[in-house]
Order: C-alpha cells, then sequence, then structure tokens
C-alpha cells in the first residue's frame, strides 16, 4: 500500500507541475502525515526538488513550499531502426528530449550493424552528459516482424539482412541496461504520452502507418494485440504499391516519363536518383499537381484499405500515421472520405479518425516513452 501512495503522490506532482503537500492531500485524499513521508522519501531518493513559495493562505498562513518533478534524475533511450537508418534520442523524466543522434545505415553485415547500434548508443549518452546509473531502460523500435519476447528480429523486408538479429540481447550485453525492442506500428499506436485522455478514452484503435514500408498496430480493450506468432499488422501487400518508397519510384517514373516538364525543378534536384520521400513532400507543400495525383491515388486506395479494416475490426478510432499528412490535411481529409464512403451501407458513424504526426523521431520517442510510461505506472 505504501509504494502504491507513493506512486500515487509521484504522478499526482508529475500531472500538477508545482504542487504543496496541503494541495497532494486534497487531490488525493491522503493524510498530512502520510503525504509529508512520502514527500521526504521522494525528496531523499531524488525524484522531486523543492521549487519555490506557494501563495500564503486566506488567513494568513506561511507560505507553503511547492515541489517539481526533478526532470534529470532519471532518462530513458529510444531508438528506431529502420531502411533509413539509426535515430536514437534520450528523454528526461519530464518527457523532454535531451539529446539525438542520427546514423547512417551503412552496414553489410550483422556484425557491422550491431557495431553501429551500440556506436550510436554510446555516442548518445556521450553527447548526452548523462549518468547512465540514471537510465532506467532502452526501448528499440524496428520497422521489422519482431518477437517482443526474445527482442529479435523475425523478418524484414527491406531490411532482410537482420532476419534473425537478436537485437535485445546485443544491447544488454554491451551496456547492461534493461531493453525492449517492439515493432515500430505497434509502438505509434500505443501513442507517445499513454498519460493524455484522449488517448485511454479509445479502447480500441487501429494505428495505419505508413513509412518506408506499411504496418498496422492493433489496440483491442485497451491491449497491444500481437497474434499468436506476434505478426499481426503485417500488410506487405500494400507496402509494395502505397507505401514512402513505392510513391518515390512513381514520380520517380513520372520524372522519366516528362523529362521536360520542369519536375525535377520542382523536386530541388538535378537528376532523378538525387529524389527521395523527403524533396517529395516539398513538392507536395508546393502544391505540384502531377506529384499531388500521385499521392491523391496512393491515399484512395489506403482509404480503401481503411475502409476493410474498420468493418473487420469495428474500432473506436482510427489513426493514420505518415509524414504526407504532417502538414497536409486535404490527403488525410480524402483518405477518410475514402474509407467513409467504402462503409456507407454499414453502421460505422462513430469511428473516429485521427492524423497522427510523424517525424524523425516519433518511433524513437514513443520507444522512449514506453519505458518512461511503466516507471510512473500505478500497478
Amino acid at each position: 500500500m505504501r509504494d502504491l501512495n507513493k506512486r500515487i503522490v509521484l504522478n499526482t506532482i508529475r500531472k500538477e507541475k508545482e504542487i504543496s503537500r496541503i494541495q497532494l492531500c486534497r487531490i488525493i485524499g491522503l493524510k498530512p502525515p502520510t503525504v509529508s513521508n512520502i514527500i521526504n522519501e521522494l525528496l531523499q531518493d531524488n525524484l522531486i526538488v523543492f521549487c519555490g513559495k506557494g501563495p500564503t493562505s486566506r488567513n494568513g498562513g506561511p507560505s507553503p513550499d511547492l515541489y517539481k518533478l526533478n526532470s534529470t534524475s532519471k532518462h530513458f533511450i529510444g531508438i528506431d531502426v529502420s531502411v533509413d537508418g539509426i535515430q536514437g534520442l534520450i528523454l528526461n523524466l519530464d518527457g523532454e528530449i535531451v539529446a539525438k543522434i542520427f546514423s547512417e545505415p551503412d552496414y553489410t553485415t550483422q556484425e557491422e550493424f550491431a557495431n553501429k547500434l551500440k556506436s550510436a548508443i554510446q555516442t548518445l549518452m556521450k553527447n548526452s552528459k548523462v549518468d547512465s546509473s540514471t537510465i532506467q531502460g532502452i526501448g528499440v523500435g524496428v520497422s521489422a516482424l519482431i518477437d517482443a519476447n526474445q527482442g529479435t528480429i523475425k523478418g524484414a523486408s527491406r531490411m532482410r539482412l537482420l532476419k534473425g538479429f537478436r537485437i535485445a540481447d546485443t544491447i544488454k550485453s554491451e551496456f547492461l541496461i534493461d531493453t525492449f525492442v517492439d515493432n515500430d506500428i505497434n509502438l505509434l499506436a500505443l501513442g507517445q504520452d499513454p498519460s493524455r485522455e484522449d488517448v485511454n478514452e479509445a479502447k480500441n484503435v487501429l494505428c495505419l502507418g505508413i513509412r518506408s514500408g506499411i504496418g498496422l498496430g492493433i489496440i483491442i480493450d485497451g491491449k497491444l494485440y500481437r497474434g499468436s506468432e506476434g505478426m499481426s499488422g503485417n500488410i506487405e501487400c500494400f507496402e509494395n504499391a502505397e507505401s514512402e518508397n513505392s510513391i518515390v519510384e512513381k514520380v520517380k517514373e513520372l520524372v522519366r516519363r516528362n523529362p521536360g516538364s520542369g519536375l525535377l525543378n520542382d523536386l530541388g534536384v538535378e537528376q532523378i536518383q538525387e529524389i527521395d520521400i523527403g524533396k517529395v513532400y516539398d513538392a507536395l507543400q508546393k502544391r505540384n499537381l502531377q506529384i499531388m495525383e500521385i499521392a491523391k491515388e496512393s491515399c484512395r486506395k489506403l482509404g480503401v484499405m481503411a475502409g476493410q479494416l474498420v468493418q473487420l475490426f469495428n474500432p473506436d478510432c482510427f489513426m493514420v500515421s505518415g509524414r504526407m499528412f504532417n502538414d497536409n490535411h486535404d490527403l488525410f481529409e480524402y483518405l477518410v472520405g475514402v474509407s467513409r464512403e467504402f462503409c456507407n451501407n454499414l453502421k460505422y458513424d462513430t469511428v473516429e479518425y485521427r492524423r497522427l504526426r510523424l517525424d524523425d523521431t516519433s518511433v524513437a520517442y514513443c520507444a522512449a516513452y514506453r519505458i518512461l510510461h511503466n516507471f510512473f505506472a500505478v500497478q
């Protein structure tokens, strides 16, 4: 019971940002001596710090001491492994990014990848100047089929070299820090901040993630669904047709068919091989009509798939995460419109569609945040 109360007090301080002992008593319903003892323990554990005085009471009593989280007391590492490279970051106890790193995918063997991964984490820790003893865990998101229990990559259509790689064991043996591994879209489905009310209110959630590949995160009754072999959400049939990589290839083909159209100039490149997804998204922001049509056709097909998934799972919430939707609300609304039209004859009006912003650090952030969330979890 005492550990439970301690966790509740810590969570309340986290939520309120700055709070006094008397305010804690009122919010939680614990007696003042109990709260005072817990505050003293949290101060001793270095998890909270005194941060000033509150306003005086109406009866002219002394100003109460205020406390807040000690953001530097604990840290959490998140890693994103994809065909684009290795992205890493460190969060503090407030969920703020204190350091980031990116490493190019220039490895040709599993041993080279292991060295690259360990070097990235070492550099991240060194650059952040974080005391390694404050690191509570390392979370890794991978664009691949994952055995989450073993921390092993079971298969990756675009990173075949890494099949069978024991990523969790590799990190644990090097840094002696607890490590978990999961699929990248599963982590996005779980949400960047599981304490948010808008995440918790939806118990049945689908998250369609469009990156270099395509994946589906499935949450049923508030719990991540993996399937009997941990392979749920694997939709490679769409990966070759509507992923970021496929969109890039379609744009390259468009340029080949129209050599004098000025498309290269709109994309900000001189040669076709320089075209990447970043250039394509920049052109979308400039409203290039030809490239917009390619993106729109991909969204149409994704919208049909979304409609099929809504009929199959009947979720409370359908989230779409992809960089093409970050600053292009029209494409997102088009996808949603196609999905709703596909379900038009059925009663799926209550499904809420959400756009989940995706950037270079999203997966790594979600991986680190899972550990932070568990640190605060009230058991």
